[in-house]
């Protein structure tokens, strides 16, 4: 079973996670992709210390 909220992503420290619910609408002002595809909605944000790791 996985640990939610992460402590890690791909062995990277999570410093702040928040789930993201349907009170929250999106404003289209950016597009994010992976792959260089338009990704969907998501249902939470991961922010992550890289140490300087590109």
């Amino acid at each position: 079973m996985n640990s939610f909220p992460p402590r890690e992503i791909c062995e990277v420290p999570v410093l702040r996670f928040a789930q993201i619910g349907t009170e929250i609408a999106a404003t289209g002002t950016t597009t994010h992709t992976i792959n260089g595809c338009p990704a969907g909605p998501v249902s939470s944000l991961a922010i992550c210390d890289g140490g300087g790791t590109p």
